[in-house]
Parts: C-alpha cells; structure tokens; sequence
C-alpha cells in the first residue's frame, strides 16, 4: 500500500449535508450491516462520510474514486481501492456517491449494471435547490445576508445543530431577511449574486457580508470545487440578468470547474505530525501571504462597495474569527504579523471608500471552534452564539444611529 493519506481534516459540515448523510446511515442501517459498503469519492466529503459511519460503529467499508492516483491509498486506515475491485461481486455491495454533483458517476454505475436505490445510492443534498429557494423569494427585504461556509456549517461535534446563517434570521427576526450562503464562494460570485437579486427588484436595506481572508489567497478563485458553475449558471436564467458580465462570469466557472491541475491536494503522509503539517500549510497558505489590491477577490470587494453605495444599500462588514492559538503554535510571532498586515491593509482600502468593518478575529477561544484544532473559520455552536450576539449588537448600534440621522 501506498504511503498516502488522502484524508481532509474534517471537523465541520454543511448543516444540509450532515442531515442527507446522516439519515443515509440510518434508512439503510439494515443493508450497511449486511453488505459490504463502498464509499465512490475519496475526497472531502468521502472523508466525512467515513467519519459519520464511524460515530455510527460501522466499519466494514472501502473508498473507490475515478482518480486513479489515489488507487493504493488509504483515507484514515480505510483503503482506496481501483473501480474494477471496489465493484466485485455486485450482488453483495452497497455503494454511496459521496461526492459533490455526483450525477456522472450515477451513470457510470448504471453502465455497469448497478441499480439505484438497490445497489447503490446518490447522496444529493439538493444544495442548489435549497438556495434557489431562497434566491427567488421576491418579498421585500430588509437584510441580505450573503458568505460561505462559515454560514452554513455546523461542528460534527455539536448537539445543537442551528448554523450561524439560521442563527442570525431568528436573532434579527424583527427584520425581513434572505440567507443566501454557500460553501466556498468568494466576492466575484457575490458580486454578480447581489447584481441579479438588483435587477429583480429584490433590494435590500442592509447587506451583511463576511470578508474572509481565505478567498484573496491567489488561487482560491480560480479552485473547481469553489465555482458552483451550475448554481451560477441557474442563478442567471433565474433572474434573467443577462449582464455582459455575468453572461461571462457563467462561462469562466464553467472552465474553471474543469480546471483539476490547480486543485489543492490532500495527500498527506502517514507521519503522526501529518494533520499538523497539514494545518500548518493551510494557515500559512490563506492568513499569512500578503493583500493585495489587484486580487480578484479584492477587486470585486470593492465593486460591491461600488454597487451598495449606488444603491442605497447599507454594507455590514465583519472579519470572521481566527484560530489565533493555533496560528501561534505553528508559526509563533509570525503569525499575528503576517495576519495583522492583512487586517491592516484591508481596513485601509476599506477606509477609501469610506466604510467601517467589525474586526471578530480574535473573539473566539480554539475551543469554540468545529474543533480545537480547526484551522479555518467554522465554529461550534457556543462560538456561533458569540458571533450572531457580535453581529446583531453591530447591526442594531448601526440601525439606531441612522435613525438618529433622519431624526
């Protein structure tokens, strides 16, 4: 076997994704003891599938994957093994399609002789459908809430299982307000987001938008897994906005979601330190390059600024939290430089258009994070609680001081 691990350190999940996963396990709990179970997608989400099989005490699966480069592997101590020997003896297996839009592989199986529902299952979390709900409510709003997974997860280690973009429409319920929030995205789908639900007439008074460092790293805009090129490509028949731009936006997400040779990879050694050495690449890679301005994400940044200022609508701004503890365990001092360089450079070209941010980087503990050793923004459900709190206090102070004005 090969010395490779393509495990993701998981320790969050999409609240709709953790919900389609785990009612999977339990509805076919009698087939999984009775079978042997493949995993088809040894990634992300095959990675997170594994783990909530193992809260459930099953072990008697394997992963498959199209990429033959993982054949050999392992994620965790489960073995990747090639389609040709995942899939013996079809009669005894049960297969679940993991991955993100896996309708490709659902045909590949059916080639093969697999029957749906029988022998193997496709796990859609009907991610796009959901926001597409949301996307055409033509009422009224007052507040637009837009990000990314920072929104929608939730930790795998929560019992109350509200995520922050659920959280904050019960907090704000004074107010009309529309989630609009989807893993991965970055300013430029915002941007041509917030341009549609314009051009329909569906306007808010407020904007709420998180600024994630993460999505100005250099290549992040340009990651498949990031583009949502089927949900970006619904949005704009949706709304019928047929702007040059967005008509070009459809079909840059479109080849940047074939683009796999910029993709980041997962594979890792079987070393003990491999989840930090891992960890530690992630927060040196999207909290300590250095800002700056000609950034795809920055420039759309700014361009919403643009947009908002044009329109009346007032902008929201926050940092999300930082596992700080964590950056200072890899790198010491060197971190909350390179960190705070950032900070300081975004809240400069923020202060040139004349707009404030709510700076939340360092309100929260590593232990109310998805995970104490979470390196990216998703927290627990006692950290979301301090961020709504956090952003709801900012948003009324904000409301009260305009209406002082207009008295």
């Amino acid at each position: 076997m090969k010395e490779s691990n393509y495990a993701w350190p998981v320790t969050a999940v999409s609240k709709n994704v953790y919900d389609c996963f785990s009612n999977a396990i339990k509805l076919n709990m009698g087939k999984i003891k009775n079978k042997k179970v493949v995993i088809f997608g040894a990634g992300i989400r095959g990675t997170l599938f594994s783990i909530m099989m193992h809260s459930h005490g099953i072990e008697n699966f394997i992963f498959t994957d199209n990429n033959e480069e993982k054949w050999g592997g392992y994620i965790n101590t489960y073995p990747i093994v090639s389609i040709e020997k995942a899939l013996e003896n079809k009669e005894d297996i049960l297969i679940f399609i993991t991955v993100e839009n896996g309708v490709d592989i659902k045909k590949q199986l059916i080639m093969l002789g697999f029957i749906e529902d029988e022998n193997f299952l496709l796990l859609d979390t009907n991610l796009y459908d959901i926001y597409m709900k949301q996307f055409n409510r033509k009422e009224i709003i007052d507040i637009l809430v837009m990000g990314d997974c920072g929104l929608t997860h939730i930790s795998l280690l929560d019992s109350q299982k509200s995520n922050l973009g659920k959280m904050l429409e019960d907090k704000l319920s004074d107010f009309t307000s529309k989630v609009l929030a989807m893993h991965g995205m970055g300013m430029r789908a915002f941007y041509n987001i917030l341009c549609a639900q314009i051009y329909m007439d569906i306007k808010p008074k407020y904007l709420i938008l998180p600024v994630n460092f993460d999505t100005f790293t250099g290549k992040h805009h340009c990651l498949p897994r990031t583009q949502h090129a089927e949900l970006i490509k619904r949005i704009a028949e949706a709304s019928k906005f047929n702007s040059e731009e967005m008509d070009d936006y459809v079909k840059l997400t479109e080849e940047r979601s074939k683009s796999f040779h910029i993709e980041f990879s997962s594979k890792t050694s079987t070393k003990d330190n491999q989840s930090d050495l891992l960890n530690a690449l992630y927060m040196k890679m999207n909290y300590m390059y250095k800002l700056k301005s000609d950034n795809e994400g920055v420039r759309y940044l700014m361009k919403i600024l643009d947009l908002v200022k044009e329109q009346n609508i007032l902008p929201i701004l926050f940092i999300p939290p930082v596992n700080y503890m964590r950056g200072e365990q890899y790198f010491g001092q060197k971190f909350y430089e390179a960190y705070g360089a950032n900070c300081t450079s975004l809240k400069n070209m923020l202060q040139q258009k004349n707009v404030d941010i709510m700076d939340l980087s360092y309100i929260l503990t590593d232990s109310e994070f998805s995970d104490i050793s979470t390196v990216d923004e998703t927290a627990n459900y006692f950290g979301r609680i301090q961020i709504c709190n956090e952003i709801t206090n900012y948003f009324n102070d904000i409301v009260k001081i305009n209406k002082e004005k207009v008295q």
